[in-house]
């Protein structure tokens, strides 16, 4: 297997999507190695000044602040990887980040009747229909995101105590999340047959709690086809996203702030504090920050 292989390998295992691995690979080919090849500072003797110079460079082609901590995110990925090789004791790129860059502020986000709406209304025949609900539940109910799905087994759930443990990512916190009385009655289903018969149509072996009908382990393509189902019954659905900055920004409003961040796994309370601005007039004045039209 060769270096980069093992890489992306690598960051699969920590959790990342295949094609954000799959980038973070590219900028490290495309924008990292080449300059310090042309610098001639071997990779693994990259110091802390040499990565501000490294930006100094990013900046004057005029990539974004965006862009350039994308870049350093790939970075810092590499640099942890190669500590695990035994190659580097140290992260240069651990406390490198660049400020400036505007995050989105959530917005178009559903109340607690919508999304049980969203939820009761979705109604797919078969095992597909079967597991596909309970997949939205997950996402509607606690908030999971694509990765957080993925990487479910059937050892996170607590069936009898009513809980699941989300398992942790190189992004997200592990946490366990309370379970809604039906979703607890659909997965004792979906574990001890449904998900067997699955397996066997598709002559599989794996860990994973949720595959696909395909060839393929990932979900993308069965989040796909939920997400489209939404669209045709909700005129105000976007994507499964929405859903989840939805379930964040009503946490904020039942709880503290600290147990939203738990509840919502975020690793930094900075971003669990931008969903408690989601009533109308908060949300106006953020956007109006941002893109003053009205002035």
């Amino acid at each position: 297997m060769k270096k980069m292989e093992r890489f992306r390998d690598y960051l699969t295992k920590k959790g990342l999507q295949p094609t954000t691995a799959k980038r973070y690979t590219s900028y490290l080919e495309t924008l990292y190695f080449p300059y310090f090849e042309k610098t001639q500072t071997p990779i693994e003797k990259v110091k802390y000044t040499d990565l501000l110079a490294y930006v100094n460079y990013l900046q004057e082609k005029d990539f974004s602040v965006n862009y350039i901590n994308h870049i350093l995110s790939a970075v810092r990925h590499y640099y942890n990887y190669l500590k695990t090789t035994g190659k580097v004791t140290k992260n240069p790129a651990a406390e490198l980040f660049i400020k400036g860059s505007v995050r989105r502020i959530p917005h178009d986000l559903f109340s607690t009747e919508k999304l049980e709406e969203i939820y009761t209304g979705f109604n797919q025949k078969g095992i597909v229909g079967k597991r596909n609900k309970i997949l939205l539940g997950l996402i509607i109910y606690q908030g999971l995101n694509t990765t957080e799905l993925s990487l479910l087994e059937p050892l996170h759930l607590r069936l009898r105590e009513g809980k699941i443990d989300v398992p942790g990512t190189n992004q997200k916190n592990r946490r366990t999340l309370k379970l809604e009385a039906h979703q607890m009655i659909d997965l004792q289903e979906y574990v001890t047959s449904t998900r067997d018969l699955i397996l066997a149509i598709t002559e599989k072996e794996t860990a994973r709690l949720f595959t696909s009908m395909g060839s393929s382990y990932n979900l993308a393509n069965t989040l796909y086809k939920i997400t489209k189902t939404l669209k045709k019954q909700h005129t105000d659905f976007k994507n499964l996203q929405q859903i989840r900055q939805s379930r964040i920004a009503l946490w904020t409003k039942q709880y503290d702030i600290r147990q939203a961040q738990y509840l919502a796994g975020h690793k930094y309370v900075s971003s669990t504090e931008r969903y408690e601005k989601t009533n109308l007039e908060d949300l106006q004045k953020e956007l109006n920050k941002h893109h003053p039209l009205n002035e």
